[in-house]
């Protein structure tokens, strides 16, 4: 779970690899199917560890999950050797503090990005430590039931972002547009998430922990869309791990953060409060015309968006000129 929550920036090298390999206009479907494979992958996989554990042993477990690990590698090795892989130039070779420097730089030129950046710190401020503290907490502590609960809540999440992947964000999308699917996915998580601690119902909050599950992926994989297929091909990967590196920053001031507060003013507060600022980000993303004009572009229209609105990002002064 805590992957997806972090997920919300950390679209790296795969997301800058995805618009290379699908048709034009696919790249919102692809995203999609990835995050359905990886929500599964998220659903089965703390089953699969349980299972080992409960029949053997954690060691057995262990050395199971090693073994995985290396058959990846193997698997890495064989594709890299038997396919040509065909490396991006950018004109000169850089070393790895200009490709940082060059990524502070496009993320500060490009507004609707660093506008994304700053949206995203505020989410895992506050939805970093709700799902790694403050839930656990709260079940265990607040309502004094068994981990099974926990178990529970941590699945019907899952569901929640395997439906909406697979159908809800696409029929949701298609029915208000991208802009609005965006809005309506961090109304949906901050309503679900005061409403969660609110109900006081175990099962009434393993029920709305589907519609979190389902409003991660209305922001997720519309704004993983947006910068895949906006940025030039060889500032993907980087405009990715700089964005994701600046709003991950925010996780461990949240956590933090949040036991102080949880333990001053209580888990409901705490919640309600953090719910609420997730729900003010919607006038915030209205305010910014920057991202309203990019999340109101379809996908073909998206493709070079930001190199054509924002080139002072991406090319030096001598570049342009050139190129003009």
């Amino acid at each position: 779970m805590l992957r997806v929550i972090t997920g919300i920036e950390n679209v790296l090298t795969d997301m800058g690899l995805i618009p290379d390999l699908v048709a034009e206009g696919k790249v919102t479907q692809a995203i999609s199917h990835r995050s359905t494979i990886n929500s599964f992958i998220m659903l089965i996989g703390p089953v699969i560890a349980a299972s080992l554990i409960s029949l053997f042993s954690a060691g057995v477990a262990l050395y199971i999950s090693a073994l995985v690990y290396a058959s990846s590698c193997i698997a890495f090795i064989i594709l890299w050797f038997k396919y040509d892989v065909e490396a991006v130039s950018t004109g000169e070779k850089e070393s790895w503090f200009y490709k940082t420097k060059g990524a502070f730089k496009a993320i500060y030129h490009v507004k609707s990005e660093l506008h994304i950046a700053l949206v995203s710190s505020v989410i895992n401020f506050t939805m970093f430590p709700f799902f790694s503290v403050t839930i656990p907490y709260w079940i265990s502590t607040e309502l004094k039931l068994p981990a099974t609960y926990l178990g529970a809540f941590e699945f019907s999440f899952a569901l929640g972002l395997i439906a909406s992947s697979l159908y809800i964000n696409a029929f949701v999308r298609a029915w208000a547009g991208r802009l609005k699917n965006v809005l309506f996915g961090f109304v949906l998580l901050g309503s679900s998430v005061m409403a969660i601690v609110l109900m006081g119902n175990i099962y009434m909050s393993i029920l709305l922990a589907f519609f979190c599950g389902m409003a991660f992926i209305f922001i997720n994989v519309n704004l993983s869309t947006l910068r895949s297929t906006a940025t030039p091909r060889n500032y993907r990967t980087r405009m990715s791990a700089m964005a994701g590196f600046l709003s991950s920053l925010a996780n461990p001031f949240g956590v933090a953060i949040a036991g102080w507060y949880i333990s001053l003013l209580g888990v409901v507060p705490f919640t309600v409060i953090s719910g609420a600022v997730v729900v003010l980000i919607t006038p915030v993303i209205l305010c910014s015309l920057h991202l309203r004009r990019a999340l109101s572009l379809d996908e073909v229209e998206m493709k070079g968006y930001y190199e054509k609105t924002y080139p002072a990002a991406f090319y030096k002064p001598r570049q342009r000129k050139q190129d003009t």
